[in-house]
């Protein structure tokens, strides 16, 4: 409303990070479209590591993947320095995107190199800053882990990101890392998976998109909201596993 192009971006960029933090992936996109708007070119900054990111970001967790690997790919490769600083964010782009391929690389079937750029990721947000670390470890490094069924690795990712959480007042992650632990726990219990995670889990659990994650992980973890989500297309990464475990349910009750 203050006219100001700059003020309107900071206020776009917002929205994104809040869309993207409940698992309102089009709105990510729809908001990410109009910040691009207001560049000149679409090389610029505010084109690239604004736009461009939530974009490969909303892609990738609508199921989109060969569309954000590109993005994210552009987004990686841009030289971004300090003078560009306004438009990164407090996940830096080395880390977010790293996480963004990992995560698809793994889905498109290159398992080892998932492993190797997800520890990239790690790596490079232990140098950044304790927001980044946390992400890095719960959205990328975690989860391939516990994909890959490298479940002794994934318990001490865990243990890390548990620690990170608690330092640093991260209820958000937090929250994520005690679904993790109940996965784990119950893997090394050898558990039936409609028997692993606690009465009650969904009503503690931080937002959609830690349900979404515990949809691929445990076919106990399946809900109705987590159904409907992929149904109405509101996310799409996970709608494989969703619906299998729906199917895999099914049977087991028949």
């Amino acid at each position: 409303q203050l006219g100001s192009a700059p003020q309107r971006i900071e206020a776009m960029f917002s929205l994104c990070a809040n869309a993207f933090g409940v698992g309102e992936y089009r709105e990510v996109a729809e908001v990410a479209r109009r910040i691009k708007d207001y560049a000149s070119d679409p090389d610029e900054p505010v084109a690239v590591l604004l736009a461009d990111r939530f974009l490969a970001l909303s892609h990738h967790y609508l199921g989109e993947h060969d569309v954000a690997r590109r993005l994210a790919d552009r987004v990686l490769h841009y030289p971004a320095g300090n003078a560009h600083r306004q438009y990164i964010g407090h996940i830096p782009k080395t880390v977010s995107m790293r996480i963004l391929l990992a995560r698809t690389l793994w889905i498109q079937g290159a398992c080892d190199e998932a492993v190797r750029v997800a520890q990239e990721a790690v790596d490079l947000a232990a140098d950044a800053n304790p927001q980044a670390l946390s992400q890095a470890l719960a959205m990328g490094a975690i989860p391939i882990a516990l994909w890959r069924g490298e479940d002794e690795r994934a318990g001490m990712l865990l243990e890390r990101l548990q620690a990170q959480a608690a330092r640093h007042s991260q209820a958000y992650w937090q929250s994520w890392g005690r679904s993790y632990q109940q996965v784990v726990d119950a893997r090394a219990r050898g558990l039936a998976p409609r028997r692993q995670l606690q009465a009650g889990w969904a009503d503690a659990l931080s937002g959609p998109p830690e349900l979404d994650m515990l949809g691929t992980l445990d076919e106990g973890a399946v809900s109705a909201q987590g159904v409907e989500r992929v149904d109405a297309g509101r996310v799409g990464w996970c709608g494989p596993e969703i619906l299998r475990a729906v199917a895999e349910n099914g049977v087991r009750d028949a």
